[in-house]
């Protein structure tokens, strides 16, 4: 019970209680798919509330990705933009850390918040009733799972250690098991056989691309890695329903 505490005060606003220890924080990992979880309930229900209310489904969605970044306080997108700051500017593996670290955002830094809030959004708007609380339970689970998976396949990269450095105080590969296989369920349960694994491919792909990127430009993963990859995997997984519910929709 105190990893999942440590784990909810690590990465939402809600309060957990006490004092966050150590060794709370390196059992926290295998609770960030059930935050997710819990952030997706949360959303699902404001927008069936504001569904009864009688709002529009563009206001609803823009809502629903509003109260997901509140409730963590930004904090993964933080990591997106320090991430697409460093990444996509300069070269040297000590400028990019520099780079992230830097509280200043840059332009490449806005260009990713902008494109990923304006495709949740837009991805929300496009989906069926049927599918929609469905792909609020499943997104910000999928990105918190691969920020799981993740964690487990990559070493932290800075030397003098950092936000995250705590997670990687034990293996996770226990974490990371759950994490997959939560994943794969979900998608499942939620979305049925033929759907589910496209619903897992896209965004773990895209998380797989981005792990990828993060070992060649510095050697591992970061706190602010981590976040990218949630909001990247959570993107993808509200654009992969979006696409689906096109489709069904003919």
């Amino acid at each position: 019970m105190r990893g999942f505490l440590a784990a909810l005060r690590f990465l939402t606003l809600f309060p957990g209680g006490g004092r966050i220890a150590p060794e709370d924080l390196e059992r926290a990992p295998a609770w960030f798919p059930g935050i997710g979880l819990l952030l997706g309930a949360a959303a699902a229900a404001a927008d069936a509330l504001g569904a009864a209310a009688g709002l529009p489904g563009f206001l609803r969605a823009l809502a629903a990705v509003a109260l997901l970044a509140a409730a963590s306080g930004g904090l993964h997108l933080d990591g997106l933009a320090d991430t697409a700051d460093g990444f996509c500017g300069v070269r040297d593996r000590r400028q990019v850390l520099a780079v992230m670290q830097d509280s200043r955002i840059g332009t490449m830094g806005v260009l990713a918040l902008f494109f990923v809030l304006a495709f949740k959004v837009a991805s929300l708007q496009a989906m069926e009733p049927t599918l929609r609380w469905r792909a609020l339970l499943f997104a910000p689970l999928a990105g918190r799972c691969l920020m799981v998976l993740t964690l487990h396949r990559l070493p932290y990269a800075r030397e003098e250690g950092g936000m995250a450095t705590v997670f990687h105080g034990r293996p996770q590969r226990q974490a990371a098991a759950v994490a997959a296989t939560l994943f794969a369920l979900s998608s499942l349960a939620l979305f049925g056989p033929g759907s589910g694994m496209f619903l897992v491919a896209l965004p773990a792909g895209g998380a797989w691309l981005l792990s990828r990127w993060s070992r060649r430009r510095i050697g591992g993963a970061t706190g602010d890695t981590l976040g990218a990859t949630s909001e990247v995997a959570e993107t993808l997984a509200l654009l992969a329903v979006g696409c689906l519910g096109a489709t069904s929709g003919g």
